[in-house]
């Protein structure tokens, strides 16, 4: 919704000319309206650049300070519950100029402190707030990590921004490229937080905060890893979705459908309804699926006229599903607005991508899903989604022959099975496939994996598994030795903690969608939508 950026400066720099530069490079994710704060006794400035969705006047206009003057913040993204906050906080004796979420959150802060206020916030966001009291910088980012946000030091300083393309304005020199990052990114297909591309850039990882004093923010290094090390800063984790999903499972199961049908829509309806809080024209991507069908029909048993809804077709029938999204609009009576996207529409694209992404990422569907918000944003500022509902209802592949492949491997020795994988990768995938035909009566959907003739490394990489994180890391893997072409670099550690935080949940395919929630979501499926969205200023 917006983009933020700021920085610790010396003396020696023209910090306005930066500040100004550096929203200038924001500018697609905000373009309404641009502003900067600075503080020229501790060397910081703030700068916002607004993509305008909740009131729309002056009163939303950031760096915004609190009602006191403690606190001053650049805040992207929507609080979702702000309006129940907003009443509760008014009942404690605060009061307030404007209608925006912003304002909230400010009041939020300075009644209950930074810990206490990311616990209650419901929303999509990456902020900094500024304490002119006790001169501390906090940068935040919601629970699972839809909004950017990036920091390193800079120039002898620390630097943030909603994207790497605003701390290139701070860079003395082209960084180093982190081969860690690189090494992860051929094995999985994206840059994993908190790593970013370049070697001393990172990404604060999802539902993390962190605070800077002006000396920590010079030079102090930041630790990532799990245990503790004193001296070293670390972001701390507010909301963490392996310990919610543990704790959920220690709780008793629903067993009635019915029950648990009721439960699901009403969670799902009051998500969607807080969604929907917009000043600004509002639609929904529609892809005939089952996610955005449902979310569409939510939206629009709300809407009191004709939802917007884009759907991207193709000319080519194995990839077309426009004409679902046409039977579920029509069913709806949705105001529906369709792009069939030819070749050179693609090709037209592609070019684009390095400074769209401003780091590698491996999603073809990148190039569509651009499309797509360049379509709604003819018409709209706002669209809903339905990404995320694979990761917390079983929606990929993987999830369900993860499962059948567990089975099969414990009652198959190993060295069978090694012997297995090693025909799978040594025969020809003609050969291969006609074997596919002997043991099922449908080739293309052997174990649960479509298509399976031409995913014979990844079977045979299934056929290794041990653990729900092996099945994962199987499955999920586009080159599963990087080392091989990168001398000395190793993948980044996706799995250290997962083994022992995953142990009480016994169900494979829940496993495998908790990996995704963790990891897939955040590093793949969230960055593509951020970026695609902002770079044609649609939230």
């Amino acid at each position: 919704m917006c983009g933020i950026a700021g920085f610790f400066w010396t003396g020696s720099e023209d910090h306005n000319s930066l500040a100004q530069q550096m929203g200038a490079a924001l500018k697609r994710r905000g373009p309404d309206s641009s502003g900067t704060w600075y503080n020229d006794q501790v060397g910081i400035s703030l700068v916002h650049r607004r993509l305008s969705i909740l009131d729309l006047s002056a009163d939303g206009h950031q760096p915004m300070h609190s009602r006191s003057g403690r606190f001053v913040i650049s805040f992207n993204g929507e609080i979702y519950n702000y309006k129940s906050l907003k009443t509760e906080l008014t009942q404690r004796g605060s009061t307030f100029i404007g209608n925006s979420d912003t304002e909230v959150l400010l009041a939020c802060i300075e009644n209950w402190g930074i810990a206490e206020t990311m616990g209650r916030i419901v929303g999509m966001f990456a902020f900094a707030v500024w304490d002119c009291h006790e001169q501390k910088l906090y940068l935040a980012r919601d629970r699972l990590g839809e909004k950017p946000l990036y920091y390193g030091w800079l120039a002898g300083g620390l630097s943030f921004a909603s994207e790497i393309s605003a701390l290139k304005v701070r860079f003395s020199s082209q960084p180093a490229v982190n081969q860690e990052a690189l090494a992860s990114y051929l094995q999985f297909g994206r840059v994993p937080s908190p790593l970013s591309i370049y070697q001393g850039i990172y990404k604060l990882p999802p539902g993390s905060w962190i605070c800077f004093t002006r000396a920590e923010a010079n030079a102090q290094p930041i630790d990532f890893s799990p245990a503790p090390e004193s001296g070293r800063l670390k972001p701390i984790r507010y909301w963490d979705p392996r310990e919610r999903a543990l704790a959920a499972f220690q709780q008793p199961r629903i067993e009635q459908l019915d029950q648990a049908v009721a439960g699901v829509e009403d969670l799902l309806k009051k998500a969607v309804a807080e969604q929907m809080v917009a000043d600004v024209p509002l639609g929904a991507f529609l892809s005939g699926g089952i996610d955005s069908s449902l979310i569409v029909a939510l939206m629009q048993e709300q809407c009191s006229k004709a939802l917007e809804t884009f759907t991207i077709g193709f000319s080519e029938d194995n990839f077309n599903e426009a004409h679902y999204a046409r039977k579920i609009s029509d069913h709806l009576k949705t105001s529906h607005n369709e792009l069939y996207v030819s070749p050179r529409d693609v090709l037209d694209v592609i070019p684009q991508i390095p400074s769209i992404c401003d780091e590698p990422l491996a999603d073809q569907s990148i190039v569509p899903t651009y499309l797509l918000c360049a379509l709604a944003r003819k018409k709209v500022t706002v669209s809903i989604s339905g990404d995320g509902a694979d990761e917390v209802f079983g929606g990929y592949e993987r999830h369900i022959f993860g499962p059948r492949f567990e089975k099969i491997n414990a009652s198959l020795p190993l060295l069978l099975r090694k012997v297995l994988a090693q025909a799978l990768t040594s025969l020809n995938p003609q050969v291969s496939a006609r074997i596919f035909e002997i043991f099922s009566n449908n080739s293309q959907d052997l174990f649960g994996i479509k298509n399976i003739s031409s995913k014979l490394s990844k079977v045979a990489r299934l056929l290794s598994a041990e653990t729900g994180e092996d099945i994962y890391r199987a499955s999920s893997t586009h080159w599963p030795q990087p080392n091989h072409i990168l001398r000395e670099s190793q993948a980044l550690a996706y799995f250290t903690n997962l083994s022992g935080s995953t142990t009480a949940i016994c169900d494979t395919a829940e496993k495998l969608m908790l990996l995704d929630l963790t990891h897939y979501l955040p590093d793949d499926i969230l960055m593509k939508l951020d970026r695609a969205a902002m770079a044609v200023s649609l939230e």
